[in-house]
């Protein structure tokens, strides 16, 4: 029974947790639909009526699955399901007429157009007889098919090979792997004990996340965590998940018995080992406050010394939305962190489980980062969703705080929190060095170009920078030596906005030179955190490194343009921060 309520649990959250939405045309929908339907209300044949019976039940589960996330084959599904149904349909049915041949391809015609306008690339396909191939492979010629299968295998899991270091630590002792790669078991041989739900983005629900949270707290859970950082578009190597959650938010009950049971032994750029404890580590979660918000709308945050600050979040439906959720797919539902150094990072959330509590402060950005940077501390967060039509205005707050039975530190900066990641925070986030350019006057270390300067539009006071296709914009060069003494660390800090024209491509750039020329180069994408149906969005960047021989170090931020429309930027902020290493 626990297996059947498991697999109820994963299909009841799968909407909410992985819809993705794509262009789509209501006319062609509907016209499908409306064909599809009309077929057993015009002809109330006996076979009509039982074919439909049978197979009306699996055609919705189709259109569920294949709706819930438009991309690439999920979208493929309805239409192959349609062509299975409409095959059997001509051979069940025993006189077709012209009007069902009418209404099936305006079924047929309708999903097909739909599909291209939320997959322009998408084909048919052909006919694949590699069938054929694998099974005269699997008969005739199996030893060559195994050993081809095992090579492969091994290059796909080489990456997953762990240091010596850590494989004497676990030694034949039980190990799980959280949030989501499970390929570390393979590559080591490792004694893997999983939880019930063994990957963290597949939690879609409370009751998959109370297992896993009963499971951690037992004695049955693994002696041993393997935690793999990822990458998303605010961090090189952090709390990335899926669909642009935060793993942080993804389970909240099981995260808090992973940190209340389990201590961190080891860290390096790609994981970060934890073994379970005798003893606690976390009190119980204590009320810190009640609040009512509303959507769109910016609500400051509990100002706290240390401890981890949550907010268990109510945001329900309306009939409408309920309505739209059984027979289409949700709404997806993000928040808003906006730090206390201004940047706005964003991150989506499933409704249902952010009723045990979002992560709130601190915002841990790049926990495999070894050196100090400056704490992640969160201002205000704010709420949003892709349509407000099918929620309720009210959205209702309950603040909580977890602290540390073993903190001892009586810090304002949530070094205890940051330490159970093996991360350390400088006391001083003030930047050693601040830039700002909102290009309404000539600034020290940007080569402006005046002619570059527009008018037009402005996403503060009455002036940005228009970047035409194929450029770059304004330089900022700065000698950043003078930061990094022999204990010194150095965190470089970029946000801007920027309002992209219709199919505009573009990216902010950080580089770093020394004496001999170029040694780093990064940029992230403008579009991945906006687009041209926002008026303006906001991006950021944060690299870290430590103290490094080369002289002369040079940090350059400029913008690219690498299509045929205009970008538009302003309020670039720039901050260089200096810390002691630990």
């Amino acid at each position: 029974m626990l297996f059947l309520e498991g697999t109820w649990q994963l299909a009841l959250g799968y909407g909410s947790a992985l819809s993705v939405y794509a262009p789509n045309s209501l006319w062609l929908l509907g016209l499908s639909v409306v064909s599809f339907l009309l077929i057993p209300v015009l002809f109330r044949n006996d076979r009509i009526l039982t074919f439909y019976a049978l197979l009306l039940l699996p055609a919705f589960f189709a259109w569920k699955h294949s709706y819930a996330r438009e991309m690439g084959v999920y979208l493929a599904v309805f239409l192959h399901f349609l062509i299975f149904f409409f095959a059997l349909f001509l051979i069940y049915v025993e006189r077709i007429r012209i009007v069902h041949l009418l209404l099936i391809y305006l079924a047929f015609i309708g999903i097909y157009k739909n599909i291209k306008l939320s997959e322009p690339g998408y084909s048919v396909g052909t006919i694949s007889f590699t069938g054929f191939r694998n099974f005269n492979d699997a008969v005739f010629n199996n030893s060559h098919l195994v050993k081809t299968a095992l090579a492969e295998s091994d290059s796909n899991i080489a990456s997953k090979k762990l240091p010596l270091e850590v494989l004497k630590l676990i030694g034949r002792q039980s190990v799980d792997f959280y949030p989501t790669e499970l390929g570390y078991a393979a590559a080591n041989t490792l004694n893997w004990v999983p939880r019930p739900v063994i990957q963290s983005y597949i939690t879609y629900t409370p009751w998959l996340d109370e297992q896993n949270a009963a499971w951690l707290s037992s004695g049955n859970s693994a002696q041993f965590i393997i935690w793999e950082f990822s990458h998303d578009k605010w961090s090189s190597a952090g709390f990335g998940e899926v669909d642009e959650r935060l793993v942080l938010n993804n389970e909240p009950l099981a995260l808090y018995q992973l940190l209340n049971h389990y201590s961190p032994v080891y860290k390096d750029k790609e994981i970060i080992l934890f073994k379970k404890t005798a003893a606690e580590n976390l009190n119980p979660p204590q009320l810190a406050g009640n609040e009512t918000t509303t959507w769109d709308k910016w609500v400051a945050v509990p100002r706290i010394n240390n401890g981890i600050l949550r907010a268990r979040t109510n945001c329900p439906e309306n009939f409408l939305g309920f309505m739209k959720r059984t027979l289409f797919k949700d709404e997806l539902f993000f928040v808003d962190y906006k730090l206390a150094n201004g940047n706005i990072i964003t991150y989506r959330f499933i409704p249902e489980n952010a009723k045990n509590g979002l992560w709130i402060n601190p915002i841990i950005r790049n926990p495999a980062d070894t050196v100090p940077c400056p704490a992640g501390k969160l201002d205000s967060m704010r709420f949003r969703c892709t349509n407000n039509t099918f929620v309720k205005k009210s959205i209702d707050l309950t603040w909580e705080l977890i602290t540390l039975k073993q903190d001892n530190t009586k810090s304002s900066n949530f070094n205890a929190v940051y330490k159970m990641f093996m991360q350390y925070k400088s006391k001083d986030t003030v930047p050693a060095l601040h830039f700002t350019n909102d290009f309404e006057h000539k600034y020290e270390y940007w080569d402006s170009n005046d002619s570059n300067i527009s008018t037009e539009m402005h996403h503060s006071g009455n002036k940005c920078e228009l970047i035409n296709p194929k450029k770059i914009s304004s330089m900022f060069n700065f000698p950043a030596l003078a930061l990094l003494d022999d204990s010194a660390s150095l965190t470089i800090n970029v946000s801007a906005w920027f309002k992209l024209a219709n199919k505009a491509r573009g990216s902010l750039v950080i580089q770093l030179f020394d004496a001999n020329g170029s040694f780093y180069w990064n940029s992230w994408q403008l579009g991945y955190y906006g687009d041209s149906s926002h008026e303006w969005s906001q991006v950021s960047a944060e690299i870290s490194f430590g103290r490094t021989l080369r002289k002369n170090i040079q940090v350059r931020v400029y913008f690219l343009n690498d299509a045929a429309e205009k970008i538009w930027i302003d309020d670039i902020d720039i901050k260089l921060y200096s810390f002691k290493n630990i």
